[in-house]
């Protein structure tokens, strides 16, 4: 077989450092879904429990989650960027190694899909990649903690409405 062998070493490096980004997004991946599940056992806990401060505690929690999640969006496409670079990397030197040129390596990185292109391929059941599912699933449950968020939040400001009217109620009745 013909291969280029001044390159190899820099095939070596760049395949470590392949492996490297891919196992530190897939951890990443990892640790973001188990903090979104912590804070959402946590937010069913304190729906389920008797506490006079429910409502307050459920939107802090949802605030944190949806925080969480904005995080995870962030860092997931970062880093899934770094691996397309390095994987792209890791192809070109792969080819001149083995072949001597650099045809073969993708323009595109897998993960440049738009919002749009990713409802559609879900829709459609079409092939998603595994980082645009993260993505996706993360996108999910943002929305989950608006929604849980917004309802503790007029649930508390309703409850503080209805005491101030009784407490307005009482006050004229006294005078």
């Amino acid at each position: 077989m013909k291969y280029n062998a001044e390159h190899l070493d820099a095939l070596k490096t760049a395949n470590e450092l392949r492996k490297y980004f891919h196992t530190a997004l897939w951890e990443e991946e990892k640790h973001y879904t188990w903090l979104v599940s912590i804070i959402l056992g946590s937010i069913t806990l304190v729906i389920t429990r008797e506490t006079e401060y429910k409502a307050p505690i459920i939107f802090l929690l949802a605030v944190v989650g949806f925080v969480i999640t904005r995080i995870a969006i962030a860092v997931i496409k970062a880093e899934s960027r770094y691996f397309q670079i390095a994987i792209r990397r890791h192809i070109a030197l792969e080819n001149l190694v083995f072949v001597g040129d650099e045809n073969g390596v993708p323009d595109k990185h897998i993960d440049d899909e738009s919002k749009r292109e990713l409802w559609e391929r879900f829709i459609y059941n079409k092939k998603v990649s595994i980082r645009s599912a993260f993505i996706f699933t993360f996108i999910f449950f943002e929305a989950v903690f608006i929604f849980v968020g917004l309802i503790s939040l007029i649930y508390t400001l309703w409850m503080v409405a209805i005491v101030n009217v009784g407490f307005i109620h009482q006050l004229i009745d006294t005078l």
